[in-house]
C-alpha cells in the first residue's frame, strides 16, 4: 500500500478525532460553576453601638456583607440551588454562643437561590450574616434557687450571676481570640446529557476573626447599670415569682400521689 495513502488516511482519522474530542468538550459540556473569589468575613464595626446609653444587654455581631462570585465555565447552564453557611464557634466563645444566622442570599436586588448561571456568564451573590450570642440575663430557677435566701435575694443572685457570665465575654473579647470558622456548601446541577443534584464544599474553616477594641469600654459599660438593663431587676423579681407559683402547683399536685 501507498505510504502517501496510508499518512492521509492516518491524519484524516487523527482529525475526525480531534474534531470529535473538541464537540464534546464545548457543544456536549454541561455546566461547570465554580467560586471565583475568597470572600472576607469581618465584622462590622457597629456590632454593638458605643453608647453609654442602653436599655438592652447586647447580643448581635453583624457581620459586612459578603459576595460571592460564580462562574460558569460549562457549555451548558447552570443553576444554583442552595448556598449553605456552617459556622462552629470557637472552644473559648462556644459558652457564650447562641445562633449563627446566615441572613438572606440576594443577587440582582431578588431573593435567591435558585440562581442559573448561563454558559460564559458570573453571577454574584450576596449576604449579611450574624451571629448571636447567648441571652446574658436567662436564668432558671433551679440554677438560683437556695431555700435560705428570700426571693429578692434570688433575684439579686441571679443577676450578679448574669453579670459575670457578661463580664467573661468582654475578657474574651480583650484577648484577641476568633470567634470562630466558617464553611460554605453549594448545591447545584452538574451533567453533561442528564442533569443531576450535587453539592460542593467550596469554603472550609475561614476564621471570623475578634476585633473588638473600640467596643470592649462600651460593653464593659453595661456592667455599671446591670440590674436596670432589659430585663431589669423588677422584670426578673416577676419571671421568678411567677416560676415560684408554678413550682408551687406542680407541688400542691404531686404532694398526694407522693403520700400514697
Amino acid at each position: 500500500m501507498d505510504l502517501s495513502l496510508i499518512l492521509s488516511v492516518v491524519a484524516i482519522l487523527v482529525s475526525v478525532s480531534t474534531s470529535i474530542i473538541t464537540l464534546l468538550l464545548t457543544e456536549f459540556r454541561g455546566p461547570n460553576i465554580s467560586l471565583l473569589n475568597d470572600p472576607e468575613f469581618e465584622v462590622s464595626d457597629e456590632s454593638f453601638a458605643k453608647t453609654p446609653i442602653r436599655d438592652y444587654t447586647p447580643r448581635w455581631f453583624h457581620l459586612k456583607p459578603i459576595s460571592f462570585v460564580f462562574a460558569n465555565h460549562g457549555g451548558k447552564s447552570g443553576t444554583i440551588v442552595d448556598l449553605k453557611l456552617d459556622f462552629i464557634p470557637h472552644s473559648s466563645f462556644k459558652c457564650f454562643f447562641d445562633l449563627f444566622y446566615a441572613g438572606m442570599i440576594t443577587y440582582e436586588g431578588d431573593l435567591s437561590p435558585p440562581v442559573t448561571i448561563e454558559e460564559g456568564d458570573n453571577q454574584y451573590l450576596k449576604t449579611s450574616p450574624n451571629i448571636r450570642t447567648i441571652d446574658w440575663k436567662e436564668t432558671s430557677l433551679a440554677e438560683v434557687l437556695d431555700p435560705s435566701l428570700k426571693v429578692r435575694e434570688i433575684v439579686a443572685k441571679a443577676l450578679e450571676r448574669s453579670k459575670e457570665k457578661f463580664r467573661g465575654f468582654c475578657d474574651f473579647l480583650e484577648k484577641y481570640q476568633e470567634l470562630g470558622k466558617v464553611s460554605c456548601i453549594l448545591t447545584l446541577t452538574k451533567g453533561r446529557f442528564r442533569t443531576k443534584v450535587t453539592k460542593k464544599k467550596i469554603l472550609e474553616n475561614i476564621t471570623i476573626a475578634n476585633r473588638y477594641d473600640e467596643a470592649i469600654s462600651s460593653l464593659r459599660n453595661c456592667l455599671c447599670g446591670w440590674e436596670n438593663l432589659n430585663p431589669t431587676k423588677a422584670e426578673l423579681l416577676s419571671k421568678i415569682m411567677r416560676d415560684f407559683e408554678q413550682l408551687i402547683v406542680e407541688l400542691k399536685g404531686n404532694l398526694p400521689l407522693l403520700g400514697n
